[in-house]
C-alpha cells in the first residue's frame, strides 16, 4: 500500500525536482526578500508586470517552504497584496489569468506547478536581461 501512495506523490504539482540555485541565480538580479515578514523589494533598475511579481513571489514562497522558513508554498491573494505591494484590484485578474494560462494551480491557495518553474525562469531571465540593455 505505501508504494502505491508514493507513486500518486508524483502526480501533486509541488513534487519533482526543484533547482534553488537556478530559481536563486534568476530571482537575484529582481528581487530581495525582507528576512523577518518575507516582503519583496524589487530592485529599481529592473520594471516587473503585475504577473511577473507574483510568480516571483510563488518562486519565493517554494524556496521558503524547501528551507523550512514557511509551512505551505501556497499562496493567497491577500497574501499576494501584502507580500508584493500590487493592488487587490490588480492581483485577483492576475491570479486568475495565471490560472487560465496554468502558471498558477489551485483554488483560494495557489501554487506554481514545479513542471511550470522552468518555463516561468526563462521568462524571468530574459525580463532582468532585457533590463541590463
Amino acid at each position: 500500500m505505501e508504494s502505491k501512495k508514493a507513486l500518486v506523490e508524483e502526480l501533486f504539482t509541488d513534487s519533482g525536482p526543484f533547482d534553488e540555485e537556478r530559481v536563486v541565480a534568476v530571482l537575484k538580479p529582481l528581487i530581495s526578500v525582507q528576512r523577518d515578514e518575507h516582503i519583496l523589494v524589487y530592485h529599481r533598475e529592473v520594471s516587473l508586470k503585475a504577473d511577473e511579481k507574483i510568480l516571483a513571489y510563488g518562486l519565493v514562497k517554494k524556496l521558503l517552504q524547501r528551507q523550512g522558513a514557511v509551512q505551505e508554498s501556497s499562496i493567497t491573494g491577500k497574501e499576494v497584496v501584502i507580500k508584493t505591494g500590487l493592488k487587490s484590484g490588480t492581483v485577483d485578474p492576475t491570479i486568475k489569468k495565471l490560472k487560465a494560462i496554468g502558471l498558477l494551480a489551485g483554488k483560494g491557495n495557489y501554487e506554481i506547478p514545479v513542471h511550470e518553474v522552468d518555463h516561468i525562469l526563462k521568462s524571468l531571465e530574459s525580463r532582468s536581461n532585457s533590463n541590463k540593455s
